[in-house]
């Protein structure tokens, strides 16, 4: 695992983060109205950085154009492993719209990375998110994701990078993976 400690720094409370494949699955679609739904109801500044390729790049760079919030949204492509770990540390919150997913490797990438979560009931966030790291919100709803949005940025001192980063160790750290591994083995051999 990298060594995230420069993470743990204070950010500022206007940059956003999303990364995958830029496909229907992931709500990138929905993350776009919630950002122009956001940018008609606060005068608080803020953008959304996201990282990735797919086949809906070109829909999805023409949709922000169309809502007027090209300004706040960037498509950064394909990124090294380095340049995703500096975006990561250079935001305040990692968004995941997506309308499903398994599990969501991601989400603790951010989190060991001391970052706060938006994502929705779709499969796999809920068990990664807790009202210590971040907030659900329901699938194919924009307007609560951009109240979610708000919520994050005007509360973002409730959450502690630190502790989120900890946790992220504690549940999904080398040594915790291996103990569950463990134990899983141990219960498959008594039965």
């Amino acid at each position: 695992m990298c060594n995230y400690q420069s993470a743990l720094q204070v950010r500022p409370i206007t940059s956003y983060r999303w990364a995958g494949r830029l496909e229907h699955v992931k709500g990138v679609d929905l993350l776009l109205e919630a950002v122009k739904t956001l940018s008609d109801t606060t005068d608080l500044q803020f953008s959304v950085r996201l990282a990735g390729k797919g086949s809906l790049r070109e829909e999805l760079e023409q949709q922000a154009v169309a809502l007027g919030v090209s300004d706040r949204v960037f498509f950064l492509g394909r990124l090294s492993r380095n340049e995703m770990l500096k975006e990561m540390q250079e935001a305040n919150c990692f968004v995941l719209p997506t309308r499903y997913e398994a599990f969501g490797v991601v989400l603790i990438e951010a989190t060991a990375t001391g970052l706060p979560l938006i994502a929705t009931r779709s499969g796999g966030p809920e068990s990664i998110i807790t009202k210590e790291n971040g907030i659900l919100v329901e699938r194919e709803n924009p307007d609560e994701l951009a109240r979610a949005m708000k919520e994050i940025m005007t509360n973002i001192s409730t959450y502690s990078a630190k502790e989120i980063r900890a946790q992220a160790l504690k549940r999904y750290g080398d040594s915790s993976v291996m103990e569950q591994y463990s134990q899983l083995f141990l219960q498959l051999l008594e039965e």
